[in-house]
Parts: structure tokens; C-alpha cells; sequence
């Protein structure tokens, strides 16, 4: 799959047949314009226009939208990692430390499935 900008949204598009038109009509847009932007990578749509993104095409904005995930997903994750060293550190001299280990036993386990 080809794609341009940042997203698949244009590939997908295509490959559905639809103009800009008509998925910015399904989108709620009054011109095609939004779309165009959004296939380019110039803007990113609103949560609900993403999930429409998804109905339309059956792909999940994961796939979509697969670079901006990619870098979310690794900023998280290292902001993550962070927190848990944070909360090792500081685990047992906090006033709440039972919330606090619950919190790591959460971290821990997200990370082993």
C-alpha cells in the first residue's frame, strides 16, 4: 500500500473508490478541502473524524494513521518507563505506598502480558 504524508487515509480512499467529496460529505464537511488536508498529513482530524475514518474503511485509525501511532506509542512507552522508576524509588517512603505498588504491579504486568 502506498501511502503519502504521515497516513493511509488517501490508499485506502482510493482503493474504495470515493472522492474527497464524498467522504467529506460523510464526514460531515462541507467541502473536500478538510479531507485533502487530512490525506496530506497538513492537519490531523478530530477524534470523531478519525473514528468515522475508521467505520468508513474498516481499518483501525492504528493502521491509518500508522505513523503518528508509531511515535505516540514510543513516546509513551519511554514516558512510561519513566514513571515506573519514579514510582520504584519513591515506593516505600510515600504515605501511599500500597497505591503506589499497585501501580508498578500494573506497570509490570502491562509490560509482560
Amino acid at each position: 500500500m502506498n501511502r503519502k504524508g504521515n497516513n493511509y487515509l488517501r490508499s485506502f480512499r482510493k482503493k474504495s473508490g470515493l472522492s474527497q467529496r464524498e467522504v467529506g460529505l460523510l464526514l460531515g464537511y462541507a467541502h473536500r478541502g478538510q479531507v485533502c488536508r487530512h490525506e496530506r498529513g497538513e492537519t490531523m482530524p478530530p477524534l470523531e473524524a478519525a473514528l468515522a475514518y475508521e467505520v468508513i474503511f474498516r481499518t483501525p485509525v492504528s493502521v491509518l494513521f500508522a505513523t503518528t501511532y508509531a511515535n505516540t506509542a514510543q513516546l509513551l512507552e519511554a514516558k512510561l518507563a519513566d514513571l515506573k522508576t519514579d514510582l520504584e524509588q519513591s515506593s516505600g517512603k510515600a504515605p501511599g505506598a500500597r497505591v503506589t505498588a499497585h501501580k508498578i504491579e500494573w506497570l509490570t504486568m502491562r509490560n509482560n502480558p
